[in-house]
């Protein structure tokens, strides 16, 4: 493990399973206990480095991170034994606070009771991406066609008692709030505009790491956050981008993906996004030129890879999207089950496509 600095905590790992892992930096004071848990990741490295990490250590808090293997919304059988042994832990500190975002913040409310948190700072967190729980959630779809969520449906422990969760009103994540009603006492933080997840949202404009250090201390002023985060809204490229994706139009989408992309020009998935609004108005070859911007960004990374496979698919180029597929499954050495999956169906599509034209052409 990796010292913190000079004279300071090492990160200890406390249990490892198959699935999970979970590690402490600990010993900077008896007071305060943020317990993070990981969000959606290609990067399923058991070793990687938890949520908030080295934030925390660098503000001498002390921390519990989860982290898991795959991107199986904590749906493990070994949960009940990282959460009793992550409470025995957090027991002795004056005030514990879960943290996290999407799938990290839907552990960090589901089983903030159980690793002994009073309160959680969620970020566009899920209620559930069970189709029985959540009938309107179709994002995560293709996840939950190989979850078992029966450690979800009778999961004893409460969900934690006090949640601040900031989140986009304007996307499903709102139906997941109101969700949470009556399950956990919601703090709510609108941030409109900001997309799923609000993380990054915050981040560019300054907040997020304000308003956790404001949560784990106690006093966090959620609407100073949320109208703070609107007057500083044209300065994050994700509100563009968020705007974007939700344009009535390809034209006017692809217009304020330019200005997001004028903002942050580096930014890899918002790129990939615009490149996929050009192919939908015909601009292919300013489309692969930006594909190719891209790949010199972030060269082999998954999530830039998984975009640019989307946007061929969407566009109905099932050639290109097989072709990314592939390189992404290369990419990913853990937990490519999904992205093969997916290669499978895009390949049953293009030979339907071929025989398709193929018939065409006979017939004419």
């Amino acid at each position: 493990m990796t010292a913190v600095g000079a004279d300071s905590p090492v990160a200890v790992e406390r249990f490892r399973s198959d699935n999970l892992t979970v590690r402490e930096i600990r010993g900077f004071s008896r007071d305060r206990l943020v317990i993070t848990f990981d969000s959606y990741t290609h990067d399923r490295r058991p070793d990687r480095v938890g949520f908030g990490e080295a934030f925390f250590a660098g503000h001498s808090i002390d921390a519990v991170h989860v982290i898991p293997c795959g991107n199986d919304w904590y749906q493990y059988p070994e949960m009940p034994d990282a959460a009793a042994l992550i409470g025995k832990i957090a027991a002795p500190y004056t005030r514990v606070v879960s943290y996290g975002s999407s799938m990290g913040g839907y552990a960090a409310i589901r089983f903030g009771e159980a690793v002994g948190a009073s309160a959680a700072l969620a970020l566009s967190p899920q209620f559930s991406v069970d189709p029985a729980a959540v009938p309107f959630e179709t994002r995560w779809r293709r996840d939950a066609r190989h979850l078992d969520f029966s450690l979800e449906r009778r999961w004893p422990a409460g969900f934690v008692e006090t949640s601040y969760i900031a989140f986009d009103p304007y996307t499903p994540d709102r139906g997941h709030v109101e969700l949470f009603a009556g399950k956990t006492g919601i703090v709510p933080i609108r941030i409109a505009n900001s997309g799923h997840p609000c993380t990054g949202y915050l981040a560019e404009i300054g907040l997020l790491q304000q308003a956790a250090l404001a949560v784990v201390h106690g006093d966090l002023d959620a609407e100073w956050l949320s109208r703070e985060a609107r007057e500083r809204r044209k300065q994050s490229p994700q509100f563009y981008f968020a705007l974007s994706s939700r344009a009535r139009s390809s034209r006017s989408g692809a217009a304020l993906a330019r200005r997001a992309l004028e903002l942050a020009p580096h930014h890899i998935l918002g790129r990939a996004h615009y490149g996929k609004l050009l192919l939908q108005l015909g601009e292919e070859a300013e489309a692969h030129r930006q594909f190719a911007r891209v790949r010199e960004i972030a060269p082999g990374d998954p999530a830039m890879l998984e975009a640019v496979a989307e946007a061929y698919r969407l566009a109905g180029d099932f050639h290109r999207a097989c072709a990314t597929f592939a390189e992404l499954i290369e990419q990913v050495p853990v937990g490519r089950e999904r992205f093969e999956r997916a290669f499978k169906r895009l390949r049953r599509q293009a030979r339907r496509k071929r025989l398709m034209f193929w018939r065409g052409g006979r017939a004419n």
